[in-house]
């Protein structure tokens, strides 16, 4: 088997290395060969964007030995030779303007020393751009290859000189506009959409093809790519874990499938998930991207500005403008809403496209989950938004346990315990939202199969969870009684579609005082 190597983000070390590489080459054919020249696409962090611009760059250097047996190779590409400005901003340190400047002028002044080109080194870097795509493109029309374009502006979200830093990107791509007659291809990538109001203000030229479906699958591996490329993993993987082919591809796709960037596009795994989880033999099914896909920092703190209830704002539908054009930057300094939060769920990896619809001429998108492994993972991110930053890391899964033996009075015990270490200082906006998202959180942080908010024909139910052996139908009630909340249970009959499944169903209603700020009183009657 070949080597998988999820941290190589290097075109030719990964090809001269014999390593596993994912032919995307057919996408890149039709990306070089398009009329337009000017590209954007935004992807989540750690999605193949850097591997994908290290292709590019080898493909426009004429390195036609590094791609024998790939698709581009059996095409007409004439393999000519460009001179390119590749720039990678993850890499850039800077948090002043003048760094950032500094910076980018050293890796222009590289690339001219390489082609013997002199640069001005009390130039900014914008002016000394222009005179590097002049000179260079007296040899040939030039490549831009920009990675990671906002990394200065996320990472510097609350700098006072994140507007100075911004100014200097904003000259930088004015010069890309300006030159034009000398550029031969333009591809940036980036984790959040451009906004006309943002650095590339001056650049309406740039096409962004971040939804366009036939770039859908660029970044990501789809269902036959993960067949045909890491078929002896499965067979080993599943072996190790005894399980048939089937059922091991269903888990598979059910912890890191599900991402899809086009209406009408294809779903996609997770490259680096499923690096990682060939890594440790394709036995442990973890949460391998949640944790390095970056920007979680800003979700805590936006949340709870917008009032986000994950129990039942995840699915919200929002219109395509807003998924297009929401403006980190400006998200983190000024007045948001629920649609903006979705938007940045959406563009870093964290929500995906469920569903589409037209309506009139707006385009419509319900968000959702990709998979499993984002699902636990959001919910955790978010779960000290509701409980604070008291001490329950361990009491999820020991809820859980006692659910599933059918020990509800131990459980609810232990949800008391949790509600109890929430500090009394700790910003609470609304009982009710934190008491029933907390704990479809919770539960969800587990991997419980558990839904809340479950419309019936007749009502609606809090929450349904399901065990092994049992369902619990679970209505939570505030300063009532838990007779009131059974008698609902009863009378709107929620149990109802839950007869046939030959277990035993639980009626639970639970009383949440908010003046103790937690469970006073609760009851359970069985079927």
């Amino acid at each position: 088997m070949k080597a998988i190597d999820p941290s190589n983000s290097i075109f030719e070390d990964l090809i001269n290395s014999d390593n596993l590489y994912v032919d995307k080459t057919k996408y890149l054919y039709n990306l070089i060969t398009d009329k337009k020249k000017y590209h954007f696409l935004s992807r989540p962090r750690r999605f193949g964007k850097s591997l994908t611009l290290s292709t590019l760059d080898a493909i426009f250097r004429g390195k036609k030995e590094l791609f024998k047996g790939l698709y581009i190779d059996s095409t007409d590409y004439d393999w000519k030779e460009y001179p390119i400005i590749h720039i990678d901003f993850s890499r850039c340190p800077g948090n002043t303007e003048k760094i950032v400047d500094d910076w980018i002028n050293d890796k222009l002044f590289e690339i001219a020393d390489e082609h013997k080109i002199k640069l001005n080194r009390k130039r900014l870097s914008g002016s000394n751009l222009d005179t590097l795509i002049t000179q260079l493109s007296k040899k040939e029309k030039v490549i831009i290859l920009i990675d990671e374009y906002d990394y200065l502006l996320s990472n510097n979200i609350n700098s006072k000189k994140l507007e100075r830093i911004r100014e200097v990107l904003r000259s930088f791509y004015s010069v890309i506009k300006g030159t034009s007659a000398y550029i031969r291809f333009c591809f940036i990538t980036g984790v959040t959409k451009f906004s006309k109001m943002s650095i590339f203000s001056a650049m309406n030229n740039l096409i962004d093809v971040s939804m366009n479906e036939e770039y859908s699958t660029l970044f990501g591996y789809t269902q036959k790519e993960l067949e045909d490329n890491f078929a002896e993993y499965i067979e080993e993987g599943r072996k190790k874990r005894g399980e048939t082919r089937e059922k091991y591809l269903a888990l598979i796709k059910k912890w890191y499938d599900g991402y899809r960037f086009s209406p009408k596009g294809e779903t996609v795994y997770n490259p680096v998930s499923i690096g990682l989880f060939f890594l440790q033999e394709g036995i442990q099914f973890n949460n391998y991207w949640i944790n390095t896909g970056g920007m979680t920092y800003l979700f805590t703190e936006i949340a709870k500005r917008v009032k986000f209830d994950i129990t039942t704002d995840i699915g919200m539908t929002v219109s395509n403008d807003i998924l297009q054009t929401t403006d980190i930057v400006q998200m983190a300094r000024t007045e948001v809403n629920k649609d903006n939060f979705l938007s940045l769920l959406y563009q870093s990896g964290y929500l995906t496209i469920k569903k589409s619809e037209i309506v009139g001429e707006i385009n419509l998108f319900t968000l959702g989950y990709p998979n499993e492994e984002v699902e636990r993972g959001l919910n955790a991110i978010l779960l000290p938004m509701y409980l604070g930053t008291g001490s329950y890391a361990h009491e999820p899964v020991r809820i859980l346990s006692l659910f599933s033996k059918g020990k509800t009075e131990d459980a609810i015990t232990s949800l008391k315990a949790v509600f109890a270490s929430i500090p009394y200082h700790e910003e609470i906006f609304n009982a009710e939202n934190v008491v029933h998202a907390s704990f479809i959180s919770m539960m969800r942080i587990m991997g419980a199969d558990i839904i809340g908010e479950v419309a019936t024909n007749i009502g609606r139910i809090d929450c349904v969870l399901t065990c092994p052996d049992d369902i619990y139908i679970i209505e939570f009630k505030f300063n009532q009684s838990p007779d009131k909340a059974i008698a609902q249970i009863r009378e709107k009959r929620y149990y109802e579609p839950y007869l046939d499944r030959s277990k035993r169903i639980h009626l639970l209603g639970i009383n949440f005082s908010t003046e103790d700020r937690n469970i006073v009183e609760w009851k359970e009657e069985d079927l």
